[in-house]
């Protein structure tokens, strides 16, 4: 299936950021390169704030922030596969990967679940998170 044309041929100009590990998925990769044929600017960042969208330079639509959807634990869904991957024995780089998320936030986030959990190291945090069901 072909995707819809961009709105180049209308005069708009397109442009859009993604993960740098979006770099990693073919897919995506492609349609990348296919925009940036008709004209889109694409571009890619280690980590993304929010899902924005900007239209004539005036109007501005920022999705909800998903991080604060948790479940009965209290836990994000970004939290709690975070969780299983490092006790499956991944370490943050193979973890971030699998997630689309960078080193350094995947870093962050576990220095706040340990915060969260009151752990003074992530084998206390592992622990703590067994303790309370998160894993």
């Amino acid at each position: 299936m072909t995707p819809p044309r961009p709105e180049a041929d209308r005069g708009v100009r397109m442009r859009t950021v993604y993960l740098d590990s979006v770099r990693n998925d073919a897919v995506t990769s492609e349609y990348a390169e296919w925009l940036t044929g008709l004209g889109g600017e694409v571009r890619t960042v280690p980590v993304l704030p929010l899902r924005m969208l900007h239209f004539d330079r005036r109007t501005v639509i920022v999705g909800a922030r998903p991080d604060r959807d948790r479940d009965d634990g209290g836990l994000t869904r970004q939290e709690r596969e975070l969780l299983k991957l490092l006790g499956s024995g991944l370490t943050d780089e193979a973890a971030g990967r699998q997630l689309g998320l960078s080193l350094r936030t995947v870093r962050r986030m576990m220095a706040e679940l340990m915060k969260r959990l009151g752990a003074g190291s992530r084998f206390e945090a592992g622990l703590r998170a067994a303790q309370r069901g998160w894993i």
